[in-house]
């Protein structure tokens, strides 16, 4: 199924689970770094999981559960685990 965003995407598969929520990020964004190769190098190139570590995710958004700094952010942990999965 083809999807206009990785939004889209995650909007059509999202689960009231976390853990469940995480896996679905996770696999959107291991399709975003395999069609986009020059965003996994612009993360390898600015120090990979170690960078990640220091990034957040912030939005705006009143108790969002992906938002937070480094890995206590949802978002990054997903970017981490794709990330990860990419290099292998």
């Amino acid at each position: 199924m083809n999807f206009r965003d990785a939004e889209s995407a995650y909007q059509k598969y999202k689960s009231r689970d976390m853990q469940e929520s995480i896996e679905i990020m996770t696999e959107i964004i291991v399709c975003k770094l395999q069609q986009h190769p020059r965003l996994f190098e612009a993360i390898t190139q600015r120090g990979g999981v170690e960078w990640l570590k220091q990034c957040r995710h912030i939005v705006g958004v009143r108790n969002s559960r992906w938002e937070g700094y480094g890995l206590e952010s949802n978002f990054i942990l997903c970017l981490v685990f794709a990330y990860q999965l990419c290099s292998e």
